[in-house]
């Protein structure tokens, strides 16, 4: 049988039960890239701290993104999943939507705060985050990351005081929603699931052969969202009980497949 439909960059549709495992390496990307941000800021190298910031925001985004589908009991589709990955205008753009849903619960100064921090929309940051990273050529002259014209600075004596302001104002927006999301029960739920396997040909015949007479022959094939079992029967003396009992084994196991235990070797 085929596997999960796959689009551009290798990118697929991702199952509900391998949804905790990218939520939960998402979000401590995102407080990795954050830690990272404040050590270059304490050395008052703000531009890149910006940059690790805007990237701990993405991060977040994917984190908030997979939790919505998590919290739903569904798969991501294909369409979704590319989005996602793919696209840094839609997760920057999706994390100011978030914080404004946080809104309702801050009192009116932080309300204020949230107000003024996500005025700064998804292509808006974006377009800012590579201004910060690369050397551009433009109309006949180089900019380079800290070009007073690149950044949109009147002085060149502001360029401190601006880049820092810039970075305490997303990092405290940051902050915030990073705290929400572990304040969040479906992100709590998250956090204590059980870490799914991934299986391969060697680890489910591993398995099976622990649960049959020795010297049995099995064949195996696994794809991105099954696998399949074929053994043979000797016999009879492989009963449908022991095959139930196999299956069984293999969910618990590897609980983000299908498994097709037969006894025979004709679905290979």
């Amino acid at each position: 049988m085929a596997g999960m439909i796959k689009g551009k960059k290798g990118i697929s549709e991702i199952p509900l039960q391998l949804l905790p495992e990218g939520i939960r390496i998402s979000f401590a990307n995102s407080i990795r890239h954050t830690a990272d941000a404040d050590l270059l800021a304490s050395n008052k190298r703000y531009q890149t701290a910006t940059v690790s910031l805007l990237v701990a925001v993405e991060e977040l985004a994917k984190t908030l993104l997979l939790l919505q589908h998590f919290k739903k009991k569904e798969n991501v589709p294909l369409a979704k999943a590319q989005q996602y990955f793919s696209d840094h205008e839609y997760r920057l753009s999706e994390f100011m939507n978030y914080t404004h849903s946080l809104l309702p619960s801050l009192d009116e100064s932080a309300q204020e705060m949230f107000t003024r921090l996500n005025s700064f929309a998804g292509k808006q940051q974006q377009a800012y985050k590579e201004k910060l990273m690369y050397v551009d050529f433009k109309n006949g002259r180089w900019f380079t990351p800290s070009h007073i014209d690149q950044l949109g600075i009147d002085s060149e004596d502001d360029i401190s005081v601006f880049m820092k302001a810039n970075f305490d104002r997303v990092r405290i927006d940051l902050a915030m929603v990073q705290l929400a999301t572990q304040k969040n029960p479906d992100f709590q739920a998250v956090i204590n699931s059980p870490t799914v396997e991934i299986p391969n040909n060697l680890s489910v015949i591993t398995l099976v052969k622990s649960l049959l007479p020795p010297k049995t022959p099995i064949k195996v094939k696994t794809t991105e969202t099954k696998v399949f079992v074929n053994i043979d029967p000797l016999n009879g003396r492989i009963t449908e009980q022991l095959r139930q009992s196999i299956k069984d084994a293999l969910k618990v196991r590897f609980s983000a497949h299908l498994f097709i235990v037969s006894l025979s070797t004709a679905d290979l």
